[in-house]
């Protein structure tokens, strides 16, 4: 998770449509953006995880249709 000072950021994208590339290779999938947000530590704290998992829990409650998450580290 983001150290104190630091952001973490959470984006959800979607398919908009596939692509034949070249021939016995698979299609190229075309992405959109649909939101990003940007979560700033407090001051003196960490960027909650359990709050960003509640976010996820939230989004979906909402109706996106979530298929996987992925995260990456510093």
């Amino acid at each position: 998770m983001s150290l104190s000072g630091d952001k973490t950021g959470i984006a959800g994208t979607f398919i908009i449509g596939k692509k034949a590339s070249l021939e016995n290779s698979p299609k190229e999938l075309y992405f959109q953006l649909a939101f990003g947000v940007a979560i700033k530590a407090p001051k003196g704290y960490q960027v909650s995880f359990a709050k960003n998992r509640e976010f996820i829990y939230w989004l979906k409650s909402q109706g996106f249709n979530i298929k996987g998450i992925t995260t990456d580290t510093y």
